[in-house]
């Protein structure tokens, strides 16, 4: 730690309670020099610039007023854990900001900050687990280190009993496994070597608890109410002995005012009232000190007023602040916007009642001019009627041909039902004849007279000449598909009526009479009559489709 030379001069004038020696860096980052300071607006603004450094480097900031009493209490921690072997016991009530000097002591210090989360389930060995992190900053990274504990950290006494001798030797016993010990000395060894100690396992070891002891500073915080206080310093001499104490007591009325006008600064009030409010918070929490006092000496029962009891309160005072001037300002807005509305009102009726007079001839006129279509409206309504008349006798006219066509779709449709099956017999005679059949047509020398029949009506369909050389090139390789691609939705009553006469209605043009000369020319006979049966129930199908197009459409006319 660098000291100002003795050379330089000392104003014994200032008050010795103005004067404090600490090596605050003048900003962040720069060299620590301990000298002497003095407190005021000065050192405050370069407290205030190091508060900032610590909130840009932590996620969690702190807003700290940085009174008198809370610099002289950041100057004895931050000149403490600045020693080596340097520990620390705060005394007092909790909520007094230690752990907020705490940290930034730390920050001042380019100490690392280590606490305990203590959860439902906190016991001896996750106590020890959560020491271990520190000790291993300390003496295995050989880092600055704070280890805060508080009271409420304490859930067992026997965290008490690692703390004493923590403090006093620098070690706990058996907090490590055989193995975590390997692991630290090869870690440490390098350590070890470089401060020219013997490099031996035990010697290693005995330089990690050197290096703990110099790099971690303990600082505990306990309450000095009740006995339990004065047990634990009786029952663990190494909280005095290895500590340096620093007790927190109330906040004098100037810090109390300090704080109160530092809030008050920043709440929407105007800057006339600030010091009256921050005057009143504080003879508030002064009067409820006083009522504790009393209440103390003469109930015997304690009810302590801690500076976040005071906090509470300035926080309270705020919030209440808030909702009235959020109220006040809804209310203010409330009028306003009625307002606004009245005057917008009478103007806008200023404006009607304007222009309802320009515009009254016209009115005048519109209401003449509604009477002449009124008028009107009436003659067209008798000539509307006269054609209504006419349009419901062609509704009754429309209707009874409705009905009638329904009559006929509904008989087609009874047709169409009782030819059907002739209609699936056609689509699978399509394919009766095949190449056997055709072969043994085409073997006959002379066919008999019932085949040559049939191959005439076929030669016919095909609007061929009907003699047997011709039917026989008819029947070449593509006969069957031509049998098979014919168009027979083409036939139509002029293409068919001479077939029917000259074959279909021969009593010998049947597929069982035609079957006792040829097997063949009788699936060429049952192709024909499926052929016409087709023919017959596709024309009856469209005929159908023909009277439903035309009763859709009379439909669609009147609806």
């Amino acid at each position: 730690m660098d000291m100002l030379p003795l050379s330089e001069k000392i104003n014994i004038a200032e008050k010795p309670s103005d004067i404090i020696f600490a090596d605050f860096p003048d900003r962040p980052g720069s060299a620590h020099v301990y000298k002497e300071l003095k407190l005021g607006s000065k050192l405050a603004l370069m407290l205030g610039d190091i508060l900032e450094d610590y909130n840009l480097a932590n996620l969690r900031g702190m807003q700290l007023v940085l009174f008198d009493d809370a610099i002289l209490h950041l100057a004895r921690i931050a000149r403490i854990i600045r020693m080596p072997r340097g520990n620390v016991l705060i005394v007092g009530l909790g909520g007094s900001g230690r752990q907020s000097l705490i940290r930034l002591a730390a920050h001042i210090g380019g100490c690392r900050f280590e606490t305990v989360e203590v959860t439902k389930s906190y016991g001896q060995q996750e106590f020890r687990e959560d020491l271990k992190k520190p000790l291993r900053v300390a003496g295995e990274k050989k880092q600055q280190c704070v280890l805060y504990i508080s009271d409420n950290h304490i859930i067992k006494e026997s965290f008490f009993e690692d703390l004493n001798n923590l403090l006093n030797v620098g070690d706990i016993p058996n907090i490590w496994q055989s193995y975590e010990i390997d692991e630290l000395v090869e870690s440490v060894r390098p350590l070890a070597k470089e401060a020219g100690k013997p490099l031996g396992r035990d010697d290693v070891k005995a330089h990690f608890t050197s290096l703990v002891r110099s790099n971690l500073h303990v600082v505990l915080c306990m309450s000095p109410s009740g006995k339990q206080f004065r047990n634990r310093l009786r029952q663990f001499p190494s909280l005095v002995n290895c500590c340096t104490m620093d007790w927190f007591g109330p906040w004098p009325q100037h810090a109390l005012l300090q704080v109160a006008r530092r809030r008050t600064v920043t709440w929407a009030v105007d800057q006339r009232y600030t010091d009256k409010m921050a005057e009143a918070c504080v003879h508030m929490h002064l009067s409820v000190e006083q009522a504790s006092a009393r209440f103390q000496s003469e109930m015997k029962r304690h009810n302590y007023t801690t500076p976040a009891s005071y906090l509470e309160l300035l926080n309270s005072y705020e919030g209440i602040l808030k909702e009235m001037d959020q109220s006040i300002a809804a209310r203010h807005s409330k009028l306003s916007n009625g307002l606004q509305t009245l005057i917008r009102t009478n103007s806008e009726v200023e404006e009607m009642q304007g222009q309802l007079i320009a515009i009254q001839p016209r009115l005048e006129q519109s209401q003449k001019d509604t009477l002449a279509i009124m008028k009107e409206l009436s003659a067209q309504q008798q000539e509307v009627e006269a054609k209504q008349e006419i349009v419901r006798a062609e509704e009754a006219e429309v209707s009874k041909s409705a009905d009638e066509a329904e009559e006929l779709v509904l008989e087609a449709q009874n047709n169409l039902d009782n030819a059907l099956p002739k209609y699936n017999v056609a689509i699978k005679a399509d394919q009766s004849p095949d190449k056997s059949d055709i072969s043994e047509v085409k073997s006959f020398a002379r066919p008999p007279e019932l085949v040559m029949f049939v191959l005439q009506a076929v030669s016919l369909l095909f609007n061929q000449p009907q003699t047997w050389e011709q039917a026989k090139k008819l029947m070449n390789a593509e006969f069957l598909g031509k049998l098979h691609d014919y168009d027979k939705d083409s036939l139509d009553e002029k293409m068919k009526s001479k077939p029917k006469a000259n074959f279909i209605n021969n009593p010998k043009f049947q597929p069982e009479v035609v079957e006792s000369v040829s097997k063949a020319a009788k699936s060429l006979c049952q192709w024909v009559r499926a052929l016409f049966d087709y023919s017959e129930v596709y024309q009856q199908h469209i005929k159908n489709i023909s009277i439903q197009r035309n009763l859709n459409q009379i439909n669609e006319y009147y609806q």
